[in-house]
Parts: C-alpha cells; structure tokens; sequence
C-alpha cells in the first residue's frame, strides 16, 4: 500500500528533471493520447479505487473561497490585465501560496476525483499534491474567464507497478492549447511551467511519453455559468 501512494511529486521529477538545469533534453513527440495504453491507465486506476469515505466538500462553501482568492489576488479587478497577464497573476498566487504535501487526504482525492475537495484542501489548508494543484488551477483560471482542460499522464515500473500519475492544466489562450502546471518540485521550486506549448514541455522530459486529455465541467461550482 506504501508504494501505491508515493506518486505526484516523483512523477515530477522522472518527468521534469531536466527542468532543473539549463539543459534541454530532447523526446519523442507528445500525443495526446487516446490509446490503449490510456484504456489501460483508466482501468488500474479504477482497480486501484475504493467507495468514497470522506467528508464531502460544500460547492457554495468553495464557491465563496474561490471569490475570496480571487479578490485578494485581484484587488483593482482583472479588466485591464491582458489574458496571459491573469494567467501569470493566477499561476504566480498558486505556486507562492500551496505547498507540495502528498498526505492521505489529497491521495484520496485524486484517486477519486473528488475536484471540489481538493479545490477547498488548496484554498483552505495551503497545501496539497499534483492533482489539487490541477484542480485549484482549473477552478481560478475558469473564474478568470478562460477554457480549461485537465491533463494527465501516468508512467509505469517495476517499483512502483500501479503507475505514478501527475495532473497538470491545458489552457486556451489565443487560439492555442498550452501547458499550465503549477505543482512544484520536491523542495518547493517552482517550475515555471507556465503557458508551455507542446514542444516546450516535450522538451522538459526525459523519456517519451504520453499524455490524456479530458474536458471539464465545472457547473457544479459555477452554477453552469462555465465550463
């Protein structure tokens, strides 16, 4: 059981290790995957699943703490901020605010996919892994206005068989879909991937690698106001 849940932030350093240096690493080009291989991740990932426990999270309760959040981060308002420039101020608040912390609660939240939960972990304790990252990055920047989708990816070996999952955002900025990743690295550095494009991130990894893609509905915190 102990080795299932040493997964987000390893993940990040297998995959992003070269995000440390200057050094770019060259890969194999990124598919956004909808292959067997993705059928396979889906059908651990349910194997390794139980029924949901936990306390469930108050929609209007995280509704409040995402405008709380986003009025300290916004004191003047938004409007005049170009979009990359709301990114920035969204992906600067997360990654000085949230602290890397792989404790039992945000496993189970990843797990389960339990977003509002996680959305209210970062808001409300500060901390969290890769997944609660995603979820508070995907909840401010659709309260910011932009088009979200989840990303995820998993790698497999011998140590750890079940998989080491990492969630991260895609973004719709002009016209493109690029990267927005705010989970730190083991000691808390910040990354910096911000508004990646495809061969950006292609180029922070080590090994080839795929990914998937899932859109999101995130009515239940915004009363179907975005998605």
């Amino acid at each position: 059981m102990r080795k299932r849940f040493l997964l987000c932030a390893l993940t990040a350093v297998l995959l992003l290790t070269s995000c440390r240096s200057d050094e770019t690493v060259p890969a194999a080009e990124t598919q956004q995957s909808e292959t067997d291989a993705a059928t396979e991740t889906e059908e651990r990932k349910a194997d390794e699943t139980e029924v949901w426990t936990g306390a469930e999270a108050d929609p209007a309760e995280v509704r409040a703490l995402i405008e709380e959040t986003f009025a300290e981060m916004f004191p003047d308002g938004c409007d005049v901020l170009s979009e990359r420039e709301k990114a920035r101020v969204i992906y600067d608040w997360i990654t000085h605010n949230v602290y890397y912390l792989g404790d039992p609660d945000s496993r189970d939240f990843m797990f389960h996919d339990r977003f509002v939960e996680a959305v209210e972990e970062a808001l409300s304790k500060r901390h969290g892994n890769c997944y609660t990252y995603y979820a508070v990055s995907a909840a401010l920047l659709s309260r910011a206005g932009f088009e979200v989708k989840k990303a995820w990816s998993v790698l497999y070996d011998p140590v750890l068989p079940q998989g080491q999952y990492h969630y991260w955002n895609l973004v719709l900025m002009n016209g493109e879909w690029l990267h927005f990743d705010t989970t730190p690295n083991f000691d808390g550095t910040i990354l910096n991937n911000f508004l990646l494009t495809e061969e950006e991130i292609t180029a922070k990894h080590l090994m080839d690698w795929t990914y998937t893609v899932e859109e999101l509905d995130l009515s239940i915190l915004f009363d179907g106001e975005m998605s």
